[in-house]
């Protein structure tokens, strides 16, 4: 919800300080989309979550080349990591832990472009992303409270995914180089995870086989309203 209030906040100050339709202005000088095909963007979601707490959302970058006036190809890649290596544990000073999450994925999509009424600023877009992500997920706690007995958990997550993400969504073009864009997307995808935990006490050796791994599969559907608040910089 508040990313809805802030979308809509950004739009109509945006929209009151231009003027929807850009007098003294043509189209062409706002959205001449085959002079300049590279447009570079960044999905600002993260910066968003992270003021709110939220450290697990990836960084996106996007790239789009403009193919015709109103159809481009969408590039994307997804990144997030985080390594936390505490000894002693600040809670337990008798206890190590290592922790790591690794999130990356790729997408590659279409998208197509429509002018809403005569503004040569505002248009609506729709279109899908295939994705593709892995995850990785690492907690390690070592128990130190007896030197003769140490113990040891080793617990690890692997998570490899594929999902189509049709989309919809509002840009707006701040100067002639810069837009804004927000979109709703569904989501209907396959994961395969597995998980290993491997635990020991004594002798100092992991045993050679985990002491129990698990497999699962499954599927799910997904509907995300303004999920993704985007600014974008074309060049040539």
């Amino acid at each position: 919800m508040r990313i809805k209030i802030i979308v809509l906040f950004l739009f109509v100050a945006l929209q009151n300080l231009y003027g929807q339709n850009a007098e003294g202005s043509n189209t062409n000088q706002f959205f001449d989309p085959l002079k300049n095909k590279n447009h570079w963007g960044v999905n600002t979601q993260f910066a968003f979550d992270r003021l709110f707490g939220l450290r697990e959302t990836p960084v996106e970058i996007i790239y789009k080349r403009q193919k015709t006036e109103n159809k481009a190809t969408r590039l994307g890649l997804q990144l997030y990591y985080d390594h936390n290596n505490e000894k002693p544990y600040p809670t337990a000073p008798d206890r190590n832990t290592i922790e790591t999450n690794l999130t990356t994925g790729v997408f590659w999509g279409k998208e197509k472009q429509h002018f809403i009424g005569n503004s040569p600023r505002w248009q609506w877009y729709y279109g899908a992303d295939f994705n593709f992500i892995f995850t990785y997920s690492r907690q390690y706690l070592d128990e130190i409270n007896n030197p003769h007995l140490r113990e040891y958990t080793d617990e690890r997550h692997h998570k490899y995914g594929a999902s189509i993400k049709p989309f919809v969504g509002l840009r707006f073009e701040v100067t002639p180089n810069i837009y804004v864009s927000g979109d709703m997307l569904a989501s209907a995808q396959f994961e395969a995870q597995r998980v290993r935990l491997d635990e020991k006490s004594a002798p100092n050796v992991f045993p050679k086989d985990p002491r129990w791994e698990v497999h699962n599969y499954y599927g799910q559907l997904n509907f995300y309203p303004i999920t993704r608040l985007s600014i974008f910089v074309k060049l040539q």
